[in-house]
């Protein structure tokens, strides 16, 4: 049955599948090994705890962040990976570590608590234990001073007097040394010239303390780039935010007219919507095209003042110089959509943008069309709300559409069909289609996924 068990020289709880009293378990984190002692055979029946068998263990300091491990002496040559900075550190053998010598001459200062103790410089390792606290580190030899040198002999000495000895400096690192040689001690100097003690003994022994002031000016730096970054965010957020507040119905109107078309036909007339100014695409309904491969496409015309012209003799007399001729390249039956390419268009056209989301029940909508004509009135604005969303068959009056319909309380009249539909933005949210047969008030709209879907699929994207 598993076992659940505490390593006794890390304190990991480890769980193995069957153990058995006295036998010899090995911890996979620390790779020390114990003799395992069953919860019912822990205590004898004095009363006296059992003795568990440990191996002998020692305290490792990291060389880079001089954090202290303790681990067996038995994981000796393996690799260790420091829990703090997850530096590689190869483990030395338990015959592998210096010992203090006394009367060297030369010093070692322990990583963990900044002791200086003697050392033989020419030892073959460089694992050190420190006397004052048992851990074993990477101790770096540090000399007391560098010993004098006897001034050369003086030119005047006669040549029979011996010869004066040299000063020789101690080799206190032979080329056959393994050891590094010493760091420079980093320390800041105080103010009575004395060297101060740092947090952490290990930082003066293995990386030099360096300036900060590059640091603090690219910290300053990056913090004064991320306010303008900052500020920069917000002014473009904001400008959407302005964009999305509700229009007027004159704001509304003035967009409207800089997209919408009248679409002529030898049978019929009826409205449309400009969706791709750089392709000169138009669309309006089918059943205003109808079966003709060419219409009469006609925009507004606006008089000296720059106002739009909306008597509809000005364009009855001037039709043959004010249209232009369009050519039907898609139509569906079933979503009541027709796609024109017309020859070019007037200088203040503008396409019609699409919302981004289909209008919500009970939003405000705007529609314009040509239903004046007969009033002598053309580009009437009508204003409504939306019923609701529904896809199915909708008997109309020249015949059954079949798609998404936006269903609004907007009076419809012929001449209004293929007209754009938008929302209190100025956004397209539908196309005008048709009005129902059995309620009052009621018109049928091409909404606009179905919309979107159509020009996509027949124009290659907009």
């Amino acid at each position: 049955m598993p076992v659940r068990t505490t390593c006794p020289h890390c304190n990991v709880t480890l769980t193995f599948l069957d153990a058995h009293a006295g036998e010899q378990l090995t911890c996979p984190q620390c790779s020390g090994s114990w003799v395992y002692a069953a919860p019912e055979d822990r205590t004898n029946g004095a009363g006296r705890s059992q003795t568990v068998s440990r191996e002998p263990t020692y305290k490792i300091a990291c060389p880079k962040c001089a954090a202290v491990t303790k681990l067996p002496q038995a994981a000796g040559g393996r690799l260790m990976t420091c829990k703090r900075c997850t530096a590689q550190v190869a483990l030395p053998d338990a015959n592998a570590i210096r010992k203090p010598v006394a009367g060297s001459g030369v010093e070692a200062e322990c990583p963990r608590c900044s002791r200086r103790f003697p050392i033989d410089p020419t030892g073959e390792f460089e694992w050190t234990e420190c006397p004052a606290c048992k851990v074993v580190a990477v101790a770096r030899p540090q000399t007391h001073a560098r010993p004098r040198q006897l001034p050369p002999a003086l030119p005047s000495q006669s040549s029979n007097s011996p010869p004066t000895a040299k000063a020789v400096k101690p080799d206190v690192f032979p080329p056959s040394s393994p050891l590094p040689p010493p760091l420079p001690r980093t320390a800041p100097i105080g103010a009575d010239g004395s060297e101060e003690e740092s947090e952490h003994g290990s930082d003066r022994a293995y990386k030099p303390r360096t300036s900060h002031v590059p640091l603090l000016f690219k910290l300053g730096l990056i913090a004064v780039l991320s306010m303008v970054a900052l500020f920069a965010v917000r002014a473009v957020v904001q400008k959407p935010s302005q964009s999305n507040s509700p229009l007027s119905g004159e704001e509304v109107y003035q967009r409207l007219t800089r997209c919408s078309t009248l679409i002529v036909n030898s049978n019929n007339m009826g409205s449309g919507f400009v969706v791709s100014v750089e392709k000169k695409l138009v669309v309006t309904n089918y059943h205003v095209v109808g079966h003709a491969d060419t219409v009469a496409v006609v925009f507004p015309l606006y008089d000296l003042k720059g106002d739009l012209v909306t008597d509809a003799r000005r364009y009855e007399s001037a039709v043959n110089k004010v249209a232009v001729k369009g050519e039907v390249i898609a139509r569906e039956k079933g979503r009541d959509l027709a796609l024109i390419r017309v020859e070019r268009l007037p200088d203040r056209t503008v396409a019609a943008p699409f919302a981004r989301q289909p209008a919500a029940t009970g939003s405000v909508v705007y529609s314009i069309g040509g239903s004046g004509a007969d009033d002598n009135l053309l580009w009437r604005l009508t204003k409504g709300n939306v019923r609701g969303r529904t896809e199915r068959r909708q008997q109309a009056d020249f015949g059954v559409v079949d798609c998404l319909i936006l269903e609004t309380d907007s009076p419809v009249n012929p001449g209004d069909s293929g007209g754009p539909v938008v929302n209190d933005r100025g956004e397209l949210v539908g196309v005008v289609s048709h009005f129902h047969t059995r309620m009052r008030q009621v018109s049928g709209n091409i909404d606009l996924d179905e919309v979107r879907r159509f020009v996509s699929m027949h124009s290659g994207g907009r």
